[in-house]
């Protein structure tokens, strides 16, 4: 059986739930009232945070919400990522100058989310 979790982060929420060998990823962004907000662009990238994670063929670049505030990342296998909000929602304001990082360590158990970073990795 699969369960759903979800963690939220600064305005970002992280949703999962297992499957073999990677756990399938969805995002919602939101604010602090906690209403969806579309338009927040996202890079997922790989262990070395300099490279995009690429999924089925599909780079993981400029990934955006939608106005209901939902991202669907895909299936990522187990390992480290960074997730990267390149573009944040009209009226809002960048975290940490602009970086907006956060990471991810995702495993059979789930994932760890972390973040914002104070710096890129």
């Amino acid at each position: 059986d699969s369960y759903l979790y979800g963690i939220r982060k600064n305005g970002t929420y992280i949703y999962w739930y297992g499957v073999e060998g990677a756990q399938s990823v969805v995002l919602r962004k939101v604010n602090q009232g906690n209403y969806s907000l579309g338009g927040a662009v996202f890079d997922v990238l790989q262990s070395n945070g300099s490279t995009i994670a690429v999924v089925d063929g599909v780079a993981l670049s400029g990934l955006t919400s939608s106005s209901t505030g939902i991202i669907w990342v895909g299936e990522l296998p187990y390992g480290t990522y960074y997730l990267h909000e390149t573009t944040v929602p009209d009226g809002y304001a960048t975290l940490n100058d602009g970086t907006n990082w956060y990471s991810l360590v995702i495993s059979e158990e789930g994932i760890d989310y972390d973040g914002p970073l104070t710096s890129a990795p």
